[in-house]
């Protein structure tokens, strides 16, 4: 029973102390239900906060009780062709050339984007945002196939994280995926879990920097490896599933790297392909 718990039950009257935890009968139950109904202007219980604010705002007064995220509903993109093309809902079937030079990022609605084979060979997902954002200066970095034909998409959360995924699987037999993300037990947790299945086998890399045997000590976050106990247990028990990238997986681990792409970003680190098998 945390400090809150306690100050429901002192100004409330619900529940039964009973050591550390708040014991909660029907009849509580019923009373809290009936005062957030209060508070929220609805039943908060009963709708679905699945939904964009703007719709939320039509069933209760605090929409910020929404899950969705502000611009969740949109993906963001660019292109190292210059742009992409996109056809708006309205325009019955038109299409446009939304260009994407250095420093722009487009977002928009992952059903109007169009796939253009000759533009996207490859698809590469960011993991970090603040790196999306300037995508244009990590170009330098990539494997010299990586830097033409790729259109770059920010990983995102929830819905536009979804979203994007949906497109690429639409697709999944005329591309070849990438994943670019910290190179860490999570990084490779999110890449092999999400994104690996998606296209055929040889289809997914995953771009990583050469590891030295010796790992420059300013490069890795010793503290970041050590919290990440349930992506090193992931690792670690479903290593054999992902033989392709056995040797990355047991370098990670063995070595207990943690580096941010900011880190290899700064320091202008060149990354490597990685394909399964």
């Amino acid at each position: 029973m945390n400090a809150t718990w306690r100050e429901i039950h002192a100004q409330w009257g619900v529940g039964t102390p009973l050591g550390r935890h708040l014991s909660l009968t029907s009849d509580d139950l019923g009373v809290l239900r009936e005062r957030c109904q209060r508070h929220f202007g609805g039943d908060i219980v009963a709708i679905d906060r699945s939904q964009r604010r703007s719709d939320l705002a039509g069933d209760i007064t605090d929409e910020k009780q929404s899950r969705q995220a502000a611009f969740g509903q949109l993906i963001r993109v660019a292109s190292t062709e210059g742009g992409v093309y996109f056809t708006p809902k309205e325009w019955a079937g038109s299409t446009v050339w939304l260009p994407t030079p250095a420093g722009t990022l487009l977002s928009l609605d992952a059903e109007g984007l169009v796939f253009d084979p000759e533009h996207m060979a490859r698809i590469l997902v960011i993991e970090n945002g603040d790196l999306m954002e300037r995508w244009w200066d990590i170009l330098p970095t990539l494997p010299e196939t990586w830097r033409s034909q790729t259109l770059l998409a920010y990983r995102g959360h929830q819905h536009d994280s979804a979203m994007l995924k949906r497109w690429i699987e639409k697709h999944r037999g005329h591309v070849t995926l990438g994943f670019y993300g910290d190179l860490d037990p999570a990084g490779l947790v999110i890449a092999l879990s999400n994104y690996a299945a998606i296209v055929p086998e040889g289809k997914f890399a995953i771009l990583a920097p050469e590891i030295p045997e010796e790992l420059p000590s300013e490069w890795s976050k010793a503290t970041t490896f050590s919290d990440q106990t349930a992506a090193r247990y992931y690792l670690e028990n479903r290593r054999a599933l992902y033989p392709g990238w056995a040797r990355l997986i047991n370098t990670v681990l063995k070595q207990q790297i943690a580096i941010t792409q900011e880190k290899l970003l700064i320091k202008a680190i060149p990354l490597v392909e990685r394909y399964q098998g």
